[in-house]
């Protein structure tokens, strides 16, 4: 079970990097006449936010089949015996690059001398995460505010 997490952490230190490095490309300003370049990092972080979705669907699949920590309960639904919240591997996992995505946010900085068309990139590339259901614009929002910025 030690090495299940240990590859699960290791995906998302992965995707931790991606977003970064995906998210500076495109809002660079040497991608200021690129507009694709919006496009094609919104399609990819698409692809690596279902990619972790559709993993972390697999591993608990297998946790749930190998641990064998199922049982049971009065009304004839399974629960798991170890905690009373269980995850469905069936149910949708969204957002999974918000974190990663938000932390971008909070990091990024404009060039020096460039500051209006990197912003102008940059709006342009979250309306498309949010378009595309990578990134949560409501829970950005909540969060933002729950901290007092």
């Amino acid at each position: 079970m030690n090495s299940t997490w240990q590859v699960v952490f290791e995906e998302h230190r992965k995707a931790r990097t991606f977003v970064k490095i995906v998210c500076g490309w495109a809002v660079s300003r040497y991608r200021e006449h690129v507009p694709e370049a919006v496009y094609v990092a919104a399609n990819f972080l698409k692809g690596l936010d279902q990619n972790l979705s559709e993993f972390f669907k697999i591993d608990i699949k297998d946790n749930d089949s190998q641990s064998g920590t199922q049982s049971n309960s009065s009304n004839g639904q399974n629960e798991s015996a170890s905690s009373p919240m269980q995850l469905d591997p069936n149910e949708e996992n969204e957002f999974s690059l918000h974190a990663y995505i938000e932390e971008f946010l909070e990091s990024f900085e404009p060039e020096s001398g460039y500051e209006e068309p990197e912003m102008d990139t940059l709006e342009r590339l979250i309306g498309e995460l949010i378009r595309n259901r990578v990134f949560d614009h409501n829970m950005w929002i909540f969060g933002l505010i729950a901290r007092g910025a």
